[in-house]
């Protein structure tokens, strides 16, 4: 007789399959909306912070034109060296953190289905 065609795939591991591609169609297509949202909010909190430093610039230049003595001015100059320094770190560990969650979800979303894998 003829040749025999073999069976195509199963109903059910069809349903499985399609499951997986429409996982991955949502993962690819979250991906640059993850990424443009850690931008802006990478972004938003830079321009936030450099208002903050002008700001705090400003206050100590004007409290600084008053120091009666050396002394005084090298201690208030001290002192908005130590809040510098731990704003520009307090700054650095927010922007670290917005960009572990989107390499996080950059990760999880280059993994292959779970629910997609056929038993």
């Amino acid at each position: 007789m003829g040749a025999t065609k073999s069976p195509g795939p199963t109903s059910s591991a069809t349903a499985v399959n399609a499951v997986a591609v429409q996982e991955g169609l949502a993962k690819s297509m979250m991906a640059p909306k993850k990424m443009l949202e850690a931008n802006l909010r990478a972004g938003s909190a830079l321009l936030t912070f450099a208002s903050q430093r002008m700001q705090a610039q400003a206050e100590f230049l004007g409290r600084f034109m008053h120091c009666d003595s050396i002394e005084q001015a090298a201690t208030m100059q001290s002192k908005f060296l130590e809040t510098m320094i731990g704003d520009y770190s307090r700054e650095m560990n927010e922007l670290m953190e917005i960009a572990r969650e989107n390499s996080a979800f950059l990760g999880a979303a280059a993994e292959p289905s779970k629910t997609g894998k056929a038993q």
